[in-house]
């Protein structure tokens, strides 16, 4: 791990989640045009200089990311080199410049004409070098969020990563290049538009959540103080009794989860059931039990068809809550139960919204929980492909998914070939979406889910089959 990702501040609990990145705000300057720039030198002077510094620091880059085996950016960062050493693309930028064009206005010009992504990058890098960005050390101490109102190349975004910075706030889009980087070096990084960057204050206190695409400012806090205080107290909770039929304890049906490709048991998968008997602190305390036991690995909570109701949106902020503050004492992840892509974030913003509650109440819990598409109704299966855009993984149900049990004429080997070809379907459909997916057995009917999911095995990097603990 890099000496960047070993000063970051990591804190669970409390609404920050497992990578949330806490600090104050320091804003990173360009130093001037003028500095870079002698008396009376050319155009094609300052363009020379520029050339040899920039040669310099993506070379630099290159050797640094060698090791990480990131095809992309070491591609990227060889065709920013072969450009600048290849005489067709300097002699243009000589006619430019003996026309009246400056060093930055003919870069630009080049970009926007030749539109690829070398001459991006390098675009944005002449500027850094012109404005004197990163001439010296940015002076980043642990514990502090660099913020940047301009876009960033890839090499300037390494040397901020380097200088021991917690985490980077800067214009741009979450598919740039340093956006790429910030993965690879597990860097919290957060990309924005221009005006939504004029929020950042320096010397503010913040929060920044990588994994949610957010910062929150206040200058109110004591991040540092307040929440690590809050995060050095000793958690106490009565234990409550489960029993030992777990498998039926508050209607919750739980489940064992396998690995496809290794057999070994990945974790439990629980389907709550939305009757009103058990509320919020009693799933709470089956989803404690459960995330605490390691042996059973994570935790997959699946509130499936069976939860929809009249009081459906209090049974999920229910279960949501519950979930949440659980999350504290192990992995656990969400999957629920949609029909289209804007039913799936509407429940991403209540998972938001139940965070806010219980920030406002001062409960401890975990909002890095990760949050799944169920594909258990015929209506999520047609278009699962578009549902899972932006889902963290699958989980598909085909079970009741078409009501043909009751078909006395459908023999067991047609109902096999039904529910085989609406798995088929739905795999087919997000394979090139998700690399984790998680598959319902039907009921051990012929073993229809787990003989496909085999065939299956070379799409998706992670492939579970959910199956009955009794077994």
């Amino acid at each position: 791990m890099n000496a960047a990702a070993l000063k970051m501040s990591l804190v669970k609990g409390f609404g920050v989640g497992r990578s949330a990145v806490m600090g104050r705000l320091k804003k990173l300057r360009l130093s001037g045009a003028d500095e870079f720039r002698a008396d009376g030198e050319s155009e094609w002077s300052v363009f020379s200089r520029v050339v040899g510094i920039a040669v310099s620091r993506v070379e630099e880059a290159y050797e640094y990311l060698e090791g990480t085996a990131d095809e992309e950016l070491c591609t990227l960062l060889c065709n920013m080199l072969e450009l600048l050493r290849k005489r067709e693309f300097l002699s243009e930028m000589r006619g430019m410049l003996e026309k009246g064009y400056g060093v930055l206005s003919a870069a630009e010009i080049m970009s926007v004409r030749e539109n690829t992504s070398a001459l991006r990058e390098m675009s944005i890098l002449f500027e850094e070098i012109l404005g004197g960005f990163l001439k010296v050390s940015c002076g980043l101490e642990s514990g502090e969020i660099a913020f940047y109102d301009r876009e960033i190349d890839v090499t300037a975004f390494l040397a901020i990563c380097r200088d021991g910075v917690s985490g980077i706030v800067c214009v741009g889009e979450e598919r740039c290049p340093s956006a790429r980087l910030a993965e690879i070096l597990k860097i919290p990084a957060l990309f924005v538009s221009k005006e939504d960057i004029e929020a950042c204050a320096e010397g503010a206190s913040a929060v920044l959540f990588p994994d949610k695409d957010t910062l929150y400012v206040s200058p109110e806090i004591s991040v540092l103080d307040e929440f690590r205080a809050r995060f050095g107290e000793e958690l106490s909770y009565e234990s409550g009794v489960l029993g030992d039929d777990i498998a039926h304890l508050g209607r919750a049906e739980i489940y064992s989860v396998r690995d496809i490709l290794s057999s070994k048991t990945y974790g439990t998968a629980v389907e709550p059931i939305g009757n009103g008997e058990c509320g919020e602190e009693k799933f709470f305390d089956i989803y404690r039990r459960l995330a605490e036991d390691s042996e059973k690995g994570e935790l997959t909570v699946c509130i499936g068809r069976n939860s929809r109701g009249e009081n459906y949106g209090d049974f999920l902020s229910e279960q949501l809550r519950a979930v949440c503050r659980a999350a504290v004492y192990g992995k656990i992840s969400v999957a629920f139960s949609v029909i289209s892509y804007e039913d799936y974030r509407e429940h991403r913003k209540r998972f938001l919204e139940v965070c806010r509650e219980l920030i406002a109440e001062n409960r401890e819990f975990d909002d890095c929980v990760m949050q799944g598409a169920l594909i258990d109704r015929i209506e999520g299966a047609l278009l699962a492909d578009e549902i899972c855009e932006s889902a963290d993984f699958a989980v598909v149900d085909t079970r009741y998914m078409i009501d043909i049990r009751k078909d006395e004429r459908l023999l067991s080997a047609d109902m096999n070939k039904i529910y085989g070809r609406m798995l088929s379907y739905v795999l087919d459909g997000i394979s090139e979406k998700l690399s984790d997916i998680r598959v319902f057995e039907t009921d051990g009917e012929g073993g229809v889910s787990e003989d496909i999911l085999i065939n299956e095995k070379t799409s998706f990097e992670k492939i579970y089959i959910i199956e009955s603990a009794k077994k």
